[in-house]
């Protein structure tokens, strides 16, 4: 969605989100209030994943900003990898909030 309402182009590269993840931590460390805690929880054996890296970083920024926005005094914004596969009863809903 990013990429396409900002028209930018995209160059999905495969990896491991865990490796991305854990190298974007210092860029968002300074987003998130000192009063707020900003936890990583990496999963183990995760799937390799096909994406523009540039939109990991992008779309882990907007939602640490709009956590810590939600967020009134302390807290704690855990970031958790993990693999998972939708079935088909959940596809009719992946393809609603496609549209």
């Amino acid at each position: 969605m990013l990429a396409f309402a900002r028209r930018q182009t995209v160059a999905p590269k495969v990896l491991d989100l865990n490796d991305r993840v854990a190298g974007t931590l210092k860029m968002l460390r300074p987003l998130v209030d000192e009063d707020v805690d900003l936890v990583w929880m990496p999963g183990a054996g995760l799937w390799p994943v096909k994406i523009d890296p540039s939109q990991i970083d992008q779309l882990l920024a907007n939602l640490c900003v709009n956590a810590r926005d939600a967020i009134s005094g302390v807290g704690k914004v855990t970031i958790e990898t993990d693999n998972a596969a939708f079935d088909e009863a959940y596809a009719p809903f992946i393809r609603a909030y496609l549209r």
